[in-house]
């Protein structure tokens, strides 16, 4: 096999897309187990072959890229109330501590019935994801990836990998650019944070693969780390955000059953807090990716 220096830009592409692929079948067992961090890992693994059909399908078979990243889309869709609901009980089990620590601790009746729903909520998306994993199109998924990675089933060009692919990275910066300046005209509106942070966390996907090639140069790792900064940011963010959404659903479900709100109005207030934080945050570790480029 050829050393990555000397492979074609297609073929950097193919090899990426192949190891994201041998990660998904690799945790599929350990998704229908429930072991720690499987779901996280075959969402992460399926992300990243989206990202790569996206941003590098100029090199690519432009109308398999995009069959194929529809159905990587639902796959990685399958999977993400397991996964949200895994985060949101990690995040509020943090709240609850600190809330300890912060001397208003949450009331037991109030976390008993968090933890309790969360729990209900996390088993049923669990099981519904790991139905998916054994529906005919999961299987038909995975042998459209098969197709696409067979020698021959891409137009192979003589771009090299490095030049190329760095290139395409670079024009992904631009595609977040256009979409952090609609989010700075209203900062406060977290939405359009969202299309950023999916935009951000694409692009550090492009930068990660550019930087493993074994022709990435050190400016190609400087942009992938930066890139690592502003996604983490913004993943934290994301994190409070849908946490400030499910808190208000209890309080409103607490307020319409006439029972005491205090609890979720003071997690709601440290929560808001927590996110004004991050946000501008990621917005500087944002500032200083796109301007590296």
């Amino acid at each position: 096999m050829k050393p990555n220096e000397e492979l074609t830009a297609t073929e950097a592409v193919r090899r990426a897309l192949s190891h994201e692929f041998s990660e998904v079948t690799a945790l599929e067992d350990a998704v229908r187990t429930d072991e720690v961090d499987a779901v996280h890992g075959v969402r992460v693994a399926l992300r990243k072959m989206r990202s790569f059909l996206m941003i590098f399908r100029p090199v690519l078979d432009g109308m398999a890229a995009r069959r194929l990243g529809a159905e990587l889309r639902w796959a990685g869709q399958q999977l993400a109330a397991a996964r949200d609901l895994e985060v949101l009980e990690s995040r509020f089990a943090k709240e609850f501590a600190g809330a300890i620590k912060r001397g208003h601790p949450v009331p037991d009746d109030v976390r008993r019935l968090i933890d309790a729903d969360l729990a209900r909520r996390h088993e049923v998306a669990l099981e519904r994801a790991t139905e998916a994993l054994d529906r005919p199109r999961w299987t038909a998924m995975k042998g459209q990836v098969a197709a696409f990675l067979e020698p021959g089933a891409q137009l192979d060009g003589a771009a090299k990998a490095e030049p190329e692919l760095s290139k395409l990275a670079r024009r992904s910066e631009r595609r977040v650019a256009r979409r952090a300046a609609v989010a700075e005209t209203d900062p406060g509106h977290l939405d359009l944070w969202h299309d950023v942070r999916k935009a951000v966390k694409s692009t550090r996907y492009a930068w990660e693969a550019v930087a493993a090639l074994d022709g990435g140069t050190e400016a190609d790792e400087a942009e992938a780390t930066l890139w690592k900064a502003a996604s983490s940011a913004f993943g934290e963010l994301q994190d409070t955000s849908v946490a400030l959404e499910t808190l208000d659903d209890y309080a409103r479900h607490a307020q319409m059953a006439g029972d005491p709100s205090e609890a979720y109005l003071s997690l709601n207030k440290h929560l808001t807090s927590t996110g004004k934080r991050q946000l501008a945050k990621a917005r500087k570790m944002l500032a200083a990716a796109l301007s590296a480029g």
